[in-house]
């Protein structure tokens, strides 16, 4: 066993930030015998956090350090719990869905290794394949919940991390240089705090830059931008700095960091499902109840599901013997939302189950009116163009060119944003089978009703739900 010591610096602040020990070990893979060394960081405090508890250091993939993963079977896991027991149809099941497909991914790189004689480190294999199979791995072992909503959490901030870190490269190196410059005379002797102030501060300098130097201003406003949760935000600045790109490289570097901000979402809606089905069958302990709730809809809020987070947030406050400070957290967090989308069943049931039956169902009713109510109007623009021309309009967009319907966003589900599904009437049809078909229906890949898959309007005016 021996000791690793790094002292990390934060890039974008240039500050000495609180430094990390490992401990390497020495270990056996419990799938298939195979010898790995594994690293174990001694986590300090940290002086900066951000609102879904991603710790600030430097190091663009600390959070991988975490795992450990065998490059023969494909086994990955938290290095702390790597030499656990593994049931022997849990071992088959691993080499048969890991194998492979770390095999293929690691080849290269093996390779390579093998040719200098030097042993595969932990720190050289992929971050994100070490996620990937810890993902798959903990699915075979059927972990808690919650366990594995902490895992694709510590995902999502890996991502962060390699977005706050970009690869260092030789064409944009000297641009960064003048960048550093720029920003520092900004700040002088000024201590700039949190990611807002520095937000702030970048934007002043895009003012003072070049093209060259605003590319890599936009590339680090988008990295503070993810960092706050701003994820429309994140995207424009990186839609900016792709128009800027002057070379192929420099664009799939653009293109990669927007990669990882689809990867970070989706993980972001795997923790918020695997913390939704703990809270929901009350397989929590009573003191992290609160903290789940409020990451709940932290993490809704940094997909962009506005409403659904406010639901969620606004439950921590009534959770009894909630901690102040988490309540305090909600509450700031909240304010930032600008809600689109109504709460789904699920969000219901689960804070329901949380508040012991305590809601409040006014948003979903008014939802619900807003959505069978804007049926109604398509349906007698409809009629109305079928009396005018004697036939069926081929679309609803052809209803809004020909002033049948003034807005657009009135061929809308008003709760998904979606359009609505038209169903054009069979020209055969009797009088009586035209009343009893389908005329619109909403999206079947959105809930909209709440438990009901979706909802349809009659060419007669009646609704139906399935």
């Amino acid at each position: 066993m021996r000791y690793i010591n790094l002292i990390l610096m934060l890039v974008i602040s240039s500050t000495v930030m609180a430094q990390l020990s490992f401990k390497e070990f020495d270990m056996i893979c419990p799938v298939d015998g195979t010898h790995v060394t594994g690293l174990v960081y001694q986590q300090p405090p940290s002086k900066e956090q951000d609102r879904d508890l991603f710790r600030i250091y430097s190091g663009a993939d600390h959070y991988g350090k975490s795992i450990t993963l065998c490059p023969e079977c494909g086994y990955a896991v938290y290095t702390q719990r790597f030499e656990s027991p593994v049931s022997e149809a849990a071992k088959l099941k691993i080499k048969q869905e890991l194998g492979a497909i770390t095999a293929k991914r690691l080849s290269s790189l093996k390779k390579r290794y093998k040719a200098l004689n030097v042993k595969l480190v932990q720190d050289d294999i992929p971050g994100l394949l070490k996620f990937q199979n810890a993902e798959k791995t903990y699915e075979i072992l059927n972990l808690d919940k919650v366990v594995r909503a902490k895992l694709a959490l510590e995902a999502s901030w890996y991502c962060r991390q390699l977005l706050l870190n970009p690869p260092v490269s030789a064409i944009t190196n000297e641009y960064m240089v003048r960048m550093n410059s720029i920003v520092s005379k900004i700040v002088g002797k000024r201590t700039i705090k949190g990611p807002q102030e520095w937000l702030g501060v970048y934007r002043q300098a895009l003012a003072k830059s070049s093209s060259r130097v605003k590319y890599c201003i936009y590339v680090v406003l988008a990295g503070l931008s993810d960092r706050i949760g701003d994820g429309r935000t994140t995207r424009r600045y990186l839609a900016a700095a792709e128009s800027m790109a002057w070379e192929p490289q420099i664009k799939n570097l653009i293109q990669y960091h927007q990669r990882l901000l689809k990867t970070a979402q989706t993980y972001r809606g795997k923790a918020i499902k695997f913390f939704m089905d703990a809270l929901f069958s009350k397989k929590v302990r009573e003191n992290e109840v609160a903290l789940l709730t409020y990451l709940t809809g932290e993490l809704l809020r940094r997909n962009d599901e506005g409403a659904r987070a406010k639901y969620w947030l606004k439950a921590v406050k009534q959770i009894p013997g909630a901690p102040q400070s988490i309540v305090s957290w909600a509450k700031e967090q909240y304010a930032l939302i600008d809600g689109r989308t109504l709460p789904t069943q699920w969000d219901e049931k689960v804070v329901a189950s949380l508040l012991e039956g305590q809601q409040n169902s006014d948003i979903v009713s008014s939802g619900l009116d807003k959505a069978k109510l804007r049926m109604k109007l398509l349906r007698a623009a409809i009629l109305l163009f079928r009396v005018d021309t004697g036939l069926w309009p081929e679309n609803l967009k052809s209803l809004v060119t020909l002033g049948y319907i003034k807005n657009a966003q009135e061929i809308l589900c008003p709760i998904t944003h979606e359009p609505y599904i038209y169903f054009k009437p069979r020209p055969a049809a009797s009088e009586a089978e035209h009343g009893q078909e389908i005329m619109l229906s909403t999206s079947k890949l959105y809930p909209v009703l709440y438990g009901v898959r979706s909802h349809k309007i009659l060419l007669n005016g009646d609704f139906i739900a399935e």
